[in-house]
């Protein structure tokens, strides 16, 4: 029980299974204690599992570059390229820290980086395919929507021929989960890209993409300073326009 009781209400009808509305959703995001949440939130999983298993695995988050041309207004990890901020890990860093994830007993890795202008489909094969071949009972779990269509694009390939290929490279989980949709924008085997999971619709994307690309272009081009781009910002125009 809490000092609200339009709280404890809320809080009683989502763990008794009942919808409560984006609004009552906002007013427990903000003002629910963390305790009375996670109280109702047990309250479901018990309902649901009955038989009291909980299960994790234990996972490490490994960085191979933060050097991206996408620019997301939320994000304080990327560095433009030529930033002299931006990194990206030799393959022999990346396969020590896997190893030391295992060493932590460690069943799967979260390989995460920004979306470098030179790496494209060939690259992710030679990463997920080289993790495989040093530690093949690591599951890897890695690249979302806006990653496969930036690979294909700096690879010159279809969506369709880049999720194949970095599947077939050693890919386990993708960051997306399979979801029904009635407009995918690509759907093989178990794997559902839908515009949803992309944050947007495909063709919303695709002028975000190439907008960032002319863009970054123009600083590796030498005709623009990185501290004068705007990267976000253009997208957004681009995006906005025919």
């Amino acid at each position: 029980m809490t000092a609200n009781l339009e709280i404890d209400s809320i809080l009683q009808r989502a763990a008794d299974g009942g919808r409560i509305s984006p609004e009552e959703a906002l007013l427990l995001y903000t003002e629910a204690p963390f305790h009375a949440l996670g109280e109702a939130a047990d309250a479901v999983r018990r309902r649901r599992h009955p038989e009291g298993i909980v299960t994790y695995l234990i996972d490490r988050n490994i960085n191979y570059t933060n050097v991206c041309v996408t620019a997301c207004k939320f994000c304080a990890f990327f560095r433009a390229p030529k930033h002299g901020e931006g990194w990206s890990h030799p393959m022999e860093e990346i396969l020590r820290r896997c190893g030391e994830a295992i060493d932590l007993g460690a069943t799967q890795v979260m390989l995460q980086g920004g979306h470098h202008p030179d790496y494209g489909v060939e690259y992710y094969e030679n990463l997920f395919s080289s993790v495989k071949q040093a530690y093949p009972q690591l599951a890897i779990h890695s690249i979302g929507p806006s990653e496969i269509l930036h690979m294909a694009k700096v690879s010159g390939v279809s969506i369709e021929q880049a999720v194949l290929r970095i599947k077939a490279a050693g890919l386990d989980v993708f960051e997306v989960e399979p979801t029904p949709s009635d407009n995918p924008i690509l759907q093989l085997d178990n794997v559902v890209v839908t515009p949803h999971m992309a944050t947007a619709n495909r063709d919303s994307m695709i002028k975000k993409s190439e907008a960032c690309y002319a863009n970054f272009r123009r600083v590796l081009d030498g005709e623009a300073p990185i501290n004068t781009v705007q990267p976000y910002r253009a997208v957004e125009a681009a995006a906005s326009t025919g």
